[in-house]
């Protein structure tokens, strides 16, 4: 939309793009698979096949459960949404389903070298975020009236659980 800073752009909530990757159902990933993908040979490094089609599962994963975390924030109470620890959570998720979302399909083992880069920087850049969102949420907990009757014991444990599936997924990966 002409005329929107990159910052009110990241910060939208109505991203039909989001909405739509939000809709599917993400793919289950069992301990078994994760074995046979990361651990099954030894420590030894995968064959640039196996890390191709490993890239192209999380590349199509990633999107879907940033997705849904995105509409998990939306969910929340204005109060929660607008503190700026929330706000801040939430543009790096927008970013990261934007970057995942835009990158192109990975058909060589070049492209998933590329796509390796990049899912370095996104894993590196996110080990911050669990102590982001705590503060923010300690924030609005501690606001007189409203904190004591907000209820996001449900919205935390989801955000913990898929916390860890996705850095799994991310850190098997690269």
């Amino acid at each position: 939309k002409a005329g929107r800073s990159d910052r009110q752009q990241g910060l939208t909530f109505y991203d039909k793009t989001v909405e739509q990757a939000a809709m599917k159902e993400p793919t289950e990933y069992t301990i078994r698979e994760m074995l046979e993908f990361g651990g099954g040979n030894g420590g030894e490094a995968w064959s640039p096949y196996k890390t191709l089609q490993f890239g192209r599962y999380v590349h199509r994963e990633l999107p879907i459960r940033l997705a849904r975390r995105l509409m998990d924030l939306h969910q929340l109470p204005y109060v929660v949404v607008t503190n700026p620890h929330i706000m801040s959570v939430y543009s790096y998720y927008l970013s990261s389903f934007r970057t995942l979302n835009s990158f192109p399909e990975l058909k060589t083992v070049q492209d998933s070298d590329k796509f390796t880069k990049v899912m370095l920087r996104l894993v590196d850049e996110s080990v911050p975020l669990l102590g982001v969102m705590a503060r923010g949420i300690r924030e609005c907990m501690r606001k007189p009236i409203i904190g004591e009757t907000l209820q996001l014991q449900g919205f935390l444990q989801t955000i913990l659980h898929t916390r860890i599936a996705r850095r799994v997924i991310a850190e098997q990966y690269v």
